[in-house]
């Protein structure tokens, strides 16, 4: 029965390297840097910039696990533009814009475990303006 057991784990491993490896998503067991044209998105594991260049680029971040942390442009080192962040379980976490400094800047939006929107916090050039509670109805202005 043992015997079983262990070869049943053997297929069900060797199945999921062999999916991960050959489908769209990144090999949790490796570091990936890939670069694709068409979409013009840098898929990494690890902060990603090209100060030099001065360039833009769209960075993924992953857990360990190999699941999706967050995405958005860096430059410069910095994050700016829209950021989309996830909980480990794949789910969004929350939404977050930056400015050209890498400053929090306009609206945040935080979601629950199901998805669902709970929170608004607004920002001015990294400073924090107002904030709203979506289920109480609860606001704070921060000026």
């Amino acid at each position: 029965m043992k015997l079983i057991i262990i070869f049943y784990g053997l297929i069900q491993f060797l199945l999921l390297i062999s999916w991960k490896c050959f489908s769209n998503d990144t090999f949790p067991l490796k570091s990936v840097n890939k670069f694709d044209q068409s979409k013009n998105i840098s898929e990494t594991t690890k902060k990603e910039t090209d100060v030099a260049e001065n360039k833009e680029k769209v960075v993924i971040k992953y857990y360990k696990t190999g699941e999706k942390k967050a995405y958005g442009p860096m430059k410069n080192g910095k994050m700016v533009g829209h950021w989309i962040v996830f909980w480990p379980d794949g789910t969004k976490s929350h939404e977050e814009d930056y400015d050209e400094e890498g400053r929090r800047h306009g609206k945040q939006v935080f979601f629950n475990r199901v998805g669902e929107p709970v929170k608004e916090i607004y920002w001015n050039h990294g400073k924090m303006i107002k904030s709203k509670d979506l289920i109480s109805g609860a606001e704070k202005n921060y000026q």
